[in-house]
């Protein structure tokens, strides 16, 4: 895919507004319809916080930014997304925290939307293991796509199964498309791009894994490009327990593994209370997750209709 200028524009409100969340970017991006026109002041952003934005942003930015972007073409038959592209991720768009830009190697199908993300801690049990590599298995057999986070444990487990199951899987990295982090998975990360899945990031190609912020940023993502996430296994400060916690802000479904809830407090704290106002739904196989969706879709109808009637 070729990169414009938008792109490039994009990128220097990102760089010249450092310390700003990236989905408040976003959302002046977006409501604005382009990044040149802001920078350019050709259109106006239509509050303070998006002139300030753009007052940020001089000549030597958007050369810099330019030149940036002319680099991401080092990583052959990589795509890179922004908010305002056609081919952005449609349910991606819907979470509050959105990333302006989103880069793609492989093949990216619409349909891996309706796809769930399984995840898990890295230091997974040979149980909580063989419950991912059964997870994933189960949802390829039934066509649906299995996304995850390249991560060792429960993820590695996930996109494996999915692959010799013969079907679709998505990695969500926590770092820039140049490189594959952990370096142990350079071999599975190949793999998924050769057999018709695709590496995903939110991050410029460079940009390297930061356990302060970049691998929450991935947990999002993840959530945001799901239909809903199943947690195998998670202590209280995994990354897994995060994407929960993450998913219920967004109104995604969540799906803990009853071996989880009856192990760890917070777990059974989100079946019982929730967060965000949504629960966490307590399962023990790929039938109990597809059984909660079924049941909650009469639901979401009566309540679209009831949104419009009213």
């Amino acid at each position: 895919m070729g990169y414009n200028d938008e792109h490039a524009y994009l990128v220097a409100l990102l760089r010249s507004n450092k310390g700003v969340a990236w989905h408040r970017v976003a959302n002046v991006v977006d409501a604005a319809g382009t990044a040149e026109g802001l920078v350019r002041r050709e259109v106006d952003s239509g509050s303070d916080f998006g002139r300030e934005l753009v007052s940020r942003v001089g000549s030597d930015d958007v050369k810099s930014a330019r030149a940036e972007v002319e680099s991401w073409a080092e990583v052959p038959g990589m795509a890179a997304w922004s908010i305002l592209d056609a081919d952005y991720p449609a349910q991606l768009r819907r979470i509050f925290d959105r990333p302006p830009l989103l880069f793609c190697l492989g093949r990216w199908e619409p349909t891996n939307e309706e796809g769930f993300c399984v995840v898990g801690t890295r230091q997974a049990s040979p149980s909580g293991l063989d419950q991912a590599r059964l997870m994933a298995a189960s949802l390829t057999e039934r066509g649906i796509a299995v996304t995850s986070g390249l991560a060792l444990g429960v993820d590695t487990t996930a996109h494996t199964a999915a692959l010799d199951a013969g079907g679709r899987t998505v990695a969500v990295l926590g770092n820039g498309l140049a490189s594959v982090y952990p370096p142990e998975n350079k071999g599975l990360a190949d793999r998924i791009i050769r057999e018709g899945g695709a590496l995903v990031s939110p991050f410029v190609p460079a940009q390297g894994p930061n356990a302060k912020f970049t691998f929450q940023i991935r947990n999002s993502v993840m959530s945001g490009l799901s239909r809903g996430t199943i947690v195998i296994e998670a202590g209280p400060t995994s990354g897994a327990k995060m994407q929960a916690r993450l998913a219920l802000r967004h109104g995604r479904p969540v799906f803990l593994m009853r071996s989880l809830v009856d192990t760890h407090d917070w777990a059974l704290d989100y079946v019982t209370k929730g967060r965000h106002g949504t629960r966490a739904i307590t399962v023990e196989d790929v039938d109990d997750v597809l059984e909660a969706i079924d049941a909650s879709r009469p639901i979401e109808v009566e309540q679209l209709a009831l949104g419009l009637d009213g």
